[in-house]
C-alpha cells in the first residue's frame, strides 16, 4: 500500500492481488495470483516498510 492509511479507511476493505512463482526444482516456473483481503480493526503500528524490500519469501 502506497499511501498512509487514515481514520476514515478504518474498517473498510482493502483487496491486494499477489504473484506467486512456484519452480518446484522444474526450470519452468508456474505462477498464480493471490487475492488478498485486508480489512483494518486498528491504527496502531510500529512496522515501516523500506524500499526496496525482499520480494522473494
Amino acid at each position: 500500500m502506497k499511501r498512509k492509511i487514515t481514520m476514515k479507511d478504518h474498517r473498510k476493505e482493502s483487496r491486494l492481488s499477489v504473484i506467486i512463482f512456484d519452480r518446484n526444482g522444474d526450470m519452468q516456473a508456474r505462477s498464480t495470483i493471490c487475492p488478498i483481503r485486508i480489512i483494518i480493526g486498528k491504527l496502531n503500528s510500529k512496522v515501516k516498510l523500506l524500499e526496496p524490500i525482499d520480494r522473494i519469501i
